[in-house]
């Protein structure tokens, strides 16, 4: 099992961040490899959402069940990504002194290991798509970063 974790800090308190990867039309027009979503289930606590997800050229279509508690969001896909075998994660926010919050990104994943594949081709692969795994949900944070320097900046103007 790989786990991920990070971090960003966003000039925006929790509520609005909370809402905005709440809402999923919202969290799709913050995060563009997003191409569709359909929310087939929400109570306001438990959200059940089918999202179709551009990654390496590729679109996945992706069944994700979450769970609000407290400021946190927390998921898993029934039927992990294609190359996944188990994956889960959690969006955790927390404020700061000034307004903003801090965004934790964390991730629990395992890959699909091919039965033509040696251990030492499975772990590369594993190394590999780590640190790009990585670098998307650094990517993704930025996003947001940019998306409330923009909104902000454009409300004092």
């Amino acid at each position: 099992m790989k786990t991920l974790c990070v971090k960003a800090t966003v000039a925006a308190p929790v509520s609005q961040v909370f809402n905005d990867l709440w809402q999923m039309q919202q969290f799709q027009n913050i995060w563009q490899p997003i191409t569709q979503t359909v929310i087939k289930y929400d109570d306001g606590t438990h959200q059940e959402c089918m999202m179709c997800v551009e990654r390496a050229g590729q679109q996945e279509n992706l069944r994700v069940i979450r769970f609000r508690c407290g400021q946190d969001i927390l998921f898993f896909n029934p039927e992990p990504p294609p190359m996944m075998s188990f994956h889960q994660g959690a969006w955790r926010l927390f404020p700061t002194s000034y307004g903003g919050c801090v965004i934790v990104a964390e991730r629990k994943y395992e890959l699909l290991c091919h039965p033509t594949e040696t251990n030492e081709e499975y772990l590369d692969w594993t190394e590999q798509f780590h640190a790009s795994f990585q670098l998307r949900l650094e990517t993704l944070l930025k996003t947001f970063q940019q998306h409330y320097e923009q909104y902000f900046s454009s409300r004092s103007a």
